[in-house]
C-alpha cells in the first residue's frame, strides 16, 4: 500500500485551526510516529493530545483519551519504562472501552466511527490479556478478568459480524483486523484456563473456546492471524498433554518450532515441550 505525505508540523503551526483540528492531527500525528517505532516523537503527540482533550472535556473526546492513553501505556511497557504503570494503563483502557459500549453515546455513534470505536475496543482488550500474560512471572493475572475481556472480544466479533455481515470485508485492513484480536484474546483466556486445570481434569468446558479459534482458520489468513493460529497450535499441545496424550503433543509442538520465529510462539512451545520431556522421562 503507498504511503500518503501529510505536512503535519506545517499544519500544526498554523495559529488559526481549531482545537478539534489540532487534536486530531496531533493524535494521528503520534500514531504515524508510533507506528515508525519513534517513540519520544510518540509520547509527546499523545501527551499534548491528552492534554487538549482533557482542557475540553468533552464526552465525545473518551476514545480519544482512551487512544492516547492506550498508546502511552503500550509504550511503558515496551520501553520497559514503567512496567506495572503501563499494565494498569492497558487494563484501564479496557475496562472503559468495555463498559463505553453499553453507553448512549457510544450507540449514536455513526457507522464508521462506531466501527473504528469497536474496533479499538477489542485490540485493546487483547493488547491487554497478551501484555498481562508475558508479564505472568512480575504480575498476578486474574483469571476472572480474563473471562470477563474474553467474553467481551467475542461479543465485540459477533456484534460486528451481525450489524455488517457482508460488507464486514469491506473495513478489513492488513494490521489489527477483528479476527487478529480475537484470536489473541481467546488463546490467551484458553492458554490461562488449561494451566489452572487440575491433572485428568477434562477440558469440556473450555470446548467453545477451542471452537471459536476453529473458526478462524477459514478467515482470510493476515501475518498477525497466521501468527496467533501459532499460538492456538500451543494451546492444542497442551490440551493433548492434559488428556495424557504426550507424544502426540510433542510431535505437535516439534513441527510448530521448526515453523515459526515468533519469540513468544517459541517461548511457550519449548516450555511446554521442556515440560512433556520431563513427564516422558519419569
Amino acid at each position: 500500500m503507498t504511503s500518503i505525505y501529510v505536512p503535519f508540523d506545517d499544519m500544526l503551526e498554523k495559529k488559526d485551526i481549531s482545537d478539534n483540528l489540532r487534536i486530531f492531527l496531533l493524535h494521528a500525528k503520534g500514531l504515524e510516529s508510533y507506528n515508525a517505532e519513534n517513540h519520544r516523537e510518540a509520547k509527546e503527540c499523545f501527551t499534548k493530545t491528552l492534554e487538549l482533550c482533557k482542557a475540553q472535556k468533552r464526552p465525545d473526546n473518551d476514545v480519544m483519551v482512551l487512544s492516547c492513553t492506550y498508546y502511552l501505556s503500550l509504550m511503558a511497557v515496551v520501553l520497559e519504562e514503567e512496567l506495572e504503570k503501563g499494565l494498569n494503563g492497558l487494563m484501564f483502557c479496557a475496562s472503559r472501552l468495555c463498559s463505553a459500549r453499553r453507553s448512549e453515546l457510544w450507540k449514536n455513534m455513526e457507522s464508521a466511527e462506531y466501527f473504528s470505536s469497536n474496533r479499538f475496543a477489542i485490540l485493546a482488550t487483547a493488547t491487554y490479556m497478551r501484555v498481562a500474560s508475558n508479564l505472568s512471572d512480575k504480575f498476578e493475572i486474574d483469571v476472572h478478568i480474563f473471562r470477563e475481556f474474553a467474553g467481551e472480544a467475542i461479543g465485540i466479533f459477533d456484534e460486528i459480524d451481525q450489524k455488517y455481515g457482508k460488507s464486514f470485508s469491506l473495513f478489513k485492513i492488513e494490521d489489527d483486523t477483528f479476527e487478529d484480536s480475537l484470536a489473541k484474546a481467546v488463546n490467551e483466556i484458553l492458554y490461562l484456563e488449561l494451566r489452572h486445570l487440575k491433572p485428568g481434569e477434562s477440558c469440556d468446558p473450555l470446548q467453545h473456546y477451542v471452537e471459536r479459534l476453529n473458526s478462524l482458520q477459514s478467515m482470510r489468513l493476515t501475518p498477525r492471524l497466521g501468527q496467533e493460529l501459532n499460538f492456538s497450535k500451543v494451546n492444542e499441545a497442551l490440551i493433548l498433554v492434559q488428556q495424557n496424550e504426550l507424544e502426540p503433543a510433542l510431535r505437535k509442538l516439534n513441527i510448530l518450532i521448526k515453523s515459526t520465529e515468533n519469540p513468544n510462539v517459541l517461548f511457550r512451545a519449548r516450555t511446554l515441550k521442556r515440560f512433556i520431556l520431563q513427564k516422558l522421562d519419569n
